[in-house]
């Protein structure tokens, strides 16, 4: 048959849940990794009280699939310009938000903190600070909630920071972050195309979940697993009329990890969203499935640094406190092609005893928590 690097990704939001939305070429700019579709069809097994044990024809039950890929932690070449993987984070319960930057003086009893609410003095418009900002910075990085700033005091609800700005945010880049609200029912549900070199599987009523992963001297990735409901197989020449993305992939290498301010070294980061997904199954839905839902999400990640002094980080002591802090990097140094990840919350929560090249590390486990009590705010992804 087809070769397996033949392979066309293609996924568009739809309309209606569980009603296709056929994807086009615009919906394949992505570069995928490793693309696998598995259909999965439970049989009813016959077996009614007779003379013989031979077995009857099953009946096929609802017809569900997976499908997996991976690809490249990257910015789209312009700072203002979402990266087309954002899209396929939008089917996993993520929602699009703006990056902007506030111009501002000396910063007062900061710095500013990821994810805490700032506020302007005089516009009482409110913000979240996307990352860190230092006395010395000449902005501060926000998404607006509500309201337009002015020349105005600004305070931050965390850290009681306060800086004056000059006026008000300026679109810079774009993000993505956690919803609640996307898991179920019109919106956020994806039909999803698998061309196979000569076949096209086909997938509606997709939701899925998504994994960063990145390890020292290569590219960080975005793993990405979708379940729905199973459409058909047909025979379909490969996806043409493709323009991808031409940015190449920052290497994780100078990243500034840091957590909790500590910048360790360590070889390897991963950081999963932990998406509980589960068939949504209907006896008046084709084929016996709605489409997938998204009932909740466990966010974790890990890490493997090398052990150092308590004095340096106290891996245990923040382990065993339940100590939150942010995490923050940052892939890439060009306009356009930069991708910052910031969990503004996290917690260790397991330090194993490791090695790494008989060198002693620790194998730490993270829980990725809300920050402010609303939540929806425990990850963030910005490209500028």
């Amino acid at each position: 048959m087809g070769s397996i690097r033949k392979r066309v990704l293609a996924v568009k939001e739809e309309t209606t849940e569980g009603t296709v939305n056929a994807p086009a070429a615009a919906d394949a700019n992505i570069l995928i990794y490793e693309t696998r579709s598995n259909a999965e069809v439970p049989f009813f097994d016959r077996r009614p009280a007779e003379a013989s044990f031979s077995p009857r024809p099953g009946i096929p039950g609802g017809k569900g699939g997976n499908i997996t890929g991976r690809f490249e932690l990257r910015g789209s070449g312009t700072a203002t310009t979402a990266p087309g993987w954002f899209n396929l984070l939008e089917q996993c319960n993520m929602v699009a938000v703006d990056l902007e930057a506030i111009p501002i003086g000396a910063i007062t009893s900061g710095p500013f903190v990821a994810g805490e609410t700032i506020t302007g003095g005089t516009s009482t418009t409110t913000a979240i600070v996307a990352w860190d900002a230092a006395d010395g910075d000449p902005n501060v990085y926000v998404h607006t909630v509500s309201g337009t700033f002015s020349a105005e005091a600004l305070t931050g609800g965390t850290s009681g920071a306060t800086a004056n700005s000059s006026g008000d945010a300026v679109l810079v880049g774009k993000g993505v972050r956690p919803s609640s609200s996307r898991g179920t029912g019109d919106g956020g549900s994806a039909t999803v195309d698998v061309y196979k070199d000569g076949l096209l599987e086909r997938y509606r009523g997709c939701r899925g979940t998504f994994r960063i992963a990145a390890q020292v001297d290569e590219p960080g990735f975005v793993e990405v697993t979708f379940q729905g409901a199973y459409v058909s197989t047909t025979d379909t020449a490969l996806l043409g009329g493709i323009t991808h993305e031409t940015t190449l992939p920052p290497l994780a290498e100078n990243i500034g990890l840091t957590i909790g301010g500590y910048s360790p070294d360590l070889t390897t980061l991963g950081l999963d969203f932990g998406n509980n997904l589960f068939l949504k199954k209907s006896i008046n839905a084709a084929n016996g499935v709605k489409a997938a839902r998204i009932t909740g999400r466990t966010p974790g990640g890990e890490l493997d640094p090398d052990f150092v002094t308590v004095a340096s980080h106290d891996f245990m002591g923040r382990w065993t406190a339940g100590t939150e802090a942010a995490l923050q990097c940052q892939f890439g140094t060009t306009a356009g092609n930069r991708v910052r990840i910031v969990a503004p919350s996290t917690q260790y929560a397991e330090i194993g005893d490791g090695d790494r090249d008989d060198e002693h590390i620790a194998q730490a486990r993270l829980r990725l928590n809300r920050s402010a009590d609303a939540g929806d705010d425990e990850l963030f992804i910005w490209s500028y």
